[in-house]
């Protein structure tokens, strides 16, 4: 049925579009909602260049958001054609919905387009089959209304794979590699994080040198353009700290002389002309000795930003002990576990496959342990690094530089079983909890329609105290919200209602609104009225203010000077068992001990409010409150 990489190619795209749009409607979320008021805010100043403080959070400073320019340039002009007709608020939302769609199309035509010439046509839809489809972690990246820089990750990185494949079918023309170190620095310039795939390009040249002696030239010519293209994309759009700043979360100088050091590092490997002539040991033990030197001036030169800095006291032990993506490896035992697995199952490759050094495979499991042995130490400086490279575009990208430097066009036969090894490879370490949690909910789902004719049913006890738990909540999901001291289970909606958002939008006052942290976008997008903080790492300021405020107790002087300092106008409270990383105790479903007291949970109970504070809304039903203050 395949014949043509043409045929190939468009059967590949509709079966993306079929599978991907009815089963990844996401929606918006608190992400989603800051970037759209980002963009809003950017176009209401006139489109400057120059890096701006977002004002719509941590009122009345602004915040620092940490990604560029650039994402808020592709999201604009993609809604620009539907402005005229239905304004920039519905426009934004409409282009959440095709962007992340098209993005994915432009991941896989890269993907598709990197094994051409490597693989038959018929090979390569079965590539596509095994790693788009059966496997489908991708899709997560790209849901259906889910704009943000994690979308573009997958993309970029297929297509720079894609230039390095079509380099080495053009005897390494440099071009091609130029083009893969400017993409990369793209990359990095829309979300800072995507500068760690630049070592997934890197490690597979550094393999080939080390065990079949080959020149390292392509990778160094990579490096350095990836250097100097991010170089010039900081000099038009650097930190708003200065040039200077050290930044994780954005661009910056760190991300550029990490650049060097690796161009640095490559020049240094590959112009020692007796090693890289030498055996195959002494290039190993002069590659250890290397890497170790340059890890330690690493971790001294920027140890502070690799390792997660300790936030502000009160920030770190309300919020960042609760975001797992905001802390070290060592810090999450389930993380931890999980890239320790990982680490596992890549020195196992790693010792059968120089084991079995002469076997044809051998070159392909050594390929793959490598990114994966390269993973944890990622994972360990920073877990939402390794959460924005992931397993499966490093194992991914690994399969294509497969294809690249041990070509199998010439079997079908052997390329499709190393293929379905490959896949099932991938889809054991991505995939492998999420088929195992599948198939449990497929049993789950038969155990409770059982249940519901036979009460007594004979099913072990911790099953059935489930399902009883579960029928219970759904009596109750209607049932309005006690106050929280009669040990209300969490059963209600904490979403905000309609009523609070036509209240706080046509508040005519000047002014900032208080509203808990996950609120924040959402009221900030809906309303429009600038508010105090909102669940992004970086704005300590607001998560200060707002901590300070809520947890303040007895006369609330604390909290009524930072509410004049902020100039808030608007006080919205609701449940406090929605605030479930600060006061939820996940084990009792009920409000921690020792909050009875704090502003937050005093304005909830309506009892003893500050008279500088005036009850403006309360809904019934849902318990939700908005004070104004006097």
């Amino acid at each position: 049925m395949f014949f043509t990489y043409r045929k190939v190619f468009w059967t590949c795209l509709v079966m993306t579009v079929f599978f991907y749009v009815p089963f990844y409607l996401l929606g918006w979320n608190t992400d989603v909602w800051t970037r759209f008021s980002r963009i809003q805010e950017w176009a209401a100043q006139g489109f400057p260049w120059k890096e701006q403080l977002m004002m719509g959070q941590n009122y009345p400073y602004g915040h620092e958001m940490h990604w560029t320019r650039p994402l808020d340039i592709i999201g604009y002009v993609f809604a620009w054609p539907f402005i005229p007709n239905y304004g920039i608020k519905h426009s934004l939302e409409i282009m959440s919905y095709y962007v992340p769609l098209l993005t994915l199309l432009l991941g896989v035509v890269g993907f598709l387009y990197a094994l051409r010439g490597y693989l038959t046509p018929k090979m390569i839809f079965i590539s596509f089959w095994l790693f788009f489809w059966g496997i489908g972690y991708v899709w997560g990246q790209s849901t259906v209304g889910y704009y943000d820089h994690h979308v573009f990750h997958f993309t970029i990185l297929m297509w720079v794979v894609a230039f390095v494949a079509r380099s080495f079918l053009k005897q390494h023309k440099s071009s091609l590699m130029i083009a893969a170190g400017a993409l990369t620095a793209l990359g990095s310039w829309i979300t800072a994080e995507f500068f760690i795939n630049s070592y997934i390009v890197l490690v597979p040249f550094i393999f080939y040198w080390l065990f079949y002696n080959r020149s390292l030239k392509p990778a160094i010519i990579y490096s350095a353009s990836y250097t100097l293209f991010l170089l010039a994309a900081m000099s038009f759009d650097h930190p708003i700290a200065g040039f200077w700043t050290l930044d994780f979360y954005r661009v910056s100088l760190f991300h550029v002389l990490l650049g060097a050091f690796n161009t640095a590092a490559l020049l240094v490997l590959s112009g020692m002309f007796r090693v890289f002539k030498s055996t195959l040991l002494r290039r190993l033990i002069y590659a250890v000795l290397i890497a170790s030197i340059y890890g330690v001036v690493l971790l001294n030169v920027f140890g502070d930003i690799l390792l997660v800095p300790m936030a502000d006291p009160i920030v770190y032990h309300v919020w960042t002990k609760k975001v797992s993506e905001m802390e070290p490896l060592y810090k999450s035992s389930a993380v931890f576990s999980e890239g320790f697995i990982i680490f596992i199952i890549g020195l196992i490759a790693l010792i059968v496959s120089l084991v079995a050094r002469l076997h044809k495979n051998a070159p392909v499991l050594l390929l793959s342990s490598v990114g994966l042995l390269f993973y944890l130490p990622i994972y360990v400086c920073h877990v939402r690094v390794g959460i924005s490279v992931n397993v499966f575009m490093i194992l991914v990208a690994s399969l294509c530089f497969n294809m690249v430097f041990f070509p199998r066009e010439k079997s079908d036969g052997e390329t499709f079983l190393f293929l379905l090894l490959y896949g099932l490879f991938i889809g054991g370490i991505v995939r492998g909890g999420m088929i195992v949690d599948r198939l449990n909910n497929i049993g789950m789902n038969l155990y409770r329609e059982e249940f519901k004719q036979n009460p007594n049913l004979d099913i072990p006890k911790w099953l059935k105290n489930r399902l009883i738990e579960e029928q219970e909540a759904q009596k109750n999901e209607n049932i309005p919200p006690k106050p929280y001291n009669e040990g209300d289970p969490w059963v209600f909606s904490c979403d905000i209602s309609d009523d609070v958002i036509d209240i706080i939008k046509k508040d005519n006052k000047n002014g900032g609104v208080f509203v808990d942290i996950f609120d924040s976008p959402k009221m900030l997008w809906m309303t429009e009225k600038p508010l105090l903080t909102g669940p992004y790492h970086t704005n300590v300021d607001g998560f200060k203010a707002l901590f300070h405020i809520m947890f303040d107790r007895g006369r609330f002087k604390t909290a009524k000077r930072i509410i004049k300092e902020r100039n808030l106008t608007q006080i919205y409270i609701k449940n406090p068992l929605c605030s479930s990383y600060i006061m939820y105790d996940e084990e009792t479903k009920k409000l921690k001990e020792g909050v009875d007291d704090t502003f937050y949970v005093t304005l909830w109970n309506n009892k003893k409010v500050p008279n500088w504070l005036k009850l403006e809304y309360h809904n019934k039903r849902t318990g939700e409150k908005i004070y104004r203050v006097k």
